[in-house]
């Protein structure tokens, strides 16, 4: 059980890749993109919004 999204990061145009794996009670969530600052926002993001 997995999940990829796909998206970028405006203004600019850069790339940002979110792959999930759902392994019960686990749920791994990898983010990349260039900016470290915008992948820790998105998995932060993630984070909350899964709590």
């Amino acid at each position: 059980m997995e999940g990829i999204a796909a998206g970028r990061v405006l203004p600019g145009n850069d790339p940002c890749f979110l792959h999930g794996k759902l392994a019960p009670p686990r749920l791994d969530i990898k983010v990349r993109c260039r900016d470290p600052g915008v992948a820790s926002s998105v998995a932060d993001l993630c984070q909350r919004s899964l709590a």
